[in-house]
């Protein structure tokens, strides 16, 4: 494993803005929880993120929806219904999808490496689809 994880464009004043809304934000990850911390202290944002579902917290892990739900209901305290779920691989969408019942709202919108390498997401489809079933538009934030 790398020591470090790059941010994509945007994430660092996506996150200050979230932050800013007092938005409840956490970190569902397959990784081991005292990896993710490093890298969360490294990029400086771990500050943003009331909760870490961590790989190694005894919870099946992505592509199974079931850290999603932890996140949801136990380390964030919401409705998975009123969540929303972005990432940024294959497992997140298969995660997203697995909890895309009546109980978990999630939207697959992770774009991988090969999908950007096409200049799309794989998952844009399936988002779109998911914001229309729920009657959400795009949100673009007013500057």
């Amino acid at each position: 494993m790398g020591t470090s994880a790059p941010l994509f464009e945007g994430v660092f004043p996506g996150l200050m803005r979230l932050h800013q809304a007092s938005l409840k934000l956490a970190v569902v990850t397959n990784k081991p929880r005292f990896f993710t911390q490093q890298l969360l202290d490294s990029a400086e944002v771990a500050r943003f993120f009331s909760a870490v579902v961590a790989g190694d917290d005894g919870v099946p892990k992505k592509p199974a929806g079931d850290m999603l739900l932890a996140a949801c209901r136990r380390a964030m305290g919401t409705q998975p219904s009123e969540t929303l779920m972005l990432g940024d691989s294959d497992n997140d969408v298969a995660a997203a999808r697995a909890r895309q019942d009546a109980r978990c709202g999630a939207c697959p919108t992770a774009t991988t490496r090969a999908a950007r390498s096409r200049g799309r997401s794989r998952a844009t489809a399936s988002s779109r689809r998911w914001r229309k079933q729920r009657g959400w538009s795009r949100a673009r934030p007013e500057d």
